[in-house]
């Protein structure tokens, strides 16, 4: 029989454990960026069909409530900053938001924890808000919101 591949796009390829994949039964583990590509010894297939179908039910969940959800992490972001109409400039770095507010006073750091930052500088009106690497992809969704 021919060995199994499976190749999975990780969120975040730091909370993976090659340790625990290589107790599973597998040949060969290569992470490249966010992609995981495991190849399988023979006779682990039932692993694999079970790891196939894990993703695939992930793949499936409805878009509708991950684009809520999204929205709802958006709209909080705003509301952090002290509302849309306190956001003069928004841009990104590698991992922080970037943002240049009209009123420093109207922010709230706790509403930016809860959004998934890890942590919050601010400087006169110029806040940081620590996301990580996902960052653009945040900014970007502020922009189109």
């Amino acid at each position: 029989a021919k060995d199994k591949v499976l190749v999975a796009t990780l969120k975040d390829a730091n909370i993976y454990s090659k340790a625990l994949l290589r107790l599973s039964g597998t040949k060969n583990i290569k992470v490249i960026a966010n992609k995981v590509e495991i190849t399988y010894l023979d006779g682990a297939e039932s692993i694999h069909k079970t790891l196939q179908a894990e993703m695939t039910k992930k793949q499936t969940l409805t878009p509708d409530t991950n684009k809520d959800k999204n929205n709802d992490m958006l709209e909080n972001i705003f509301k952090g900053l002290g509302g849309r109409s306190n956001v003069k400039l928004l841009d990104n770095c590698a991992t922080r938001l970037r943002v240049t507010v009209f009123d420093e006073t109207k922010v709230d750091d706790n509403i930016l924890k809860s959004t998934g930052a890890v942590g919050i500088f601010k400087k006169g009106t110029a806040i940081q808000v620590i996301y990580g690497p996902q960052v653009g992809n945040i900014k970007n969704d502020l922009l189109k919101t």
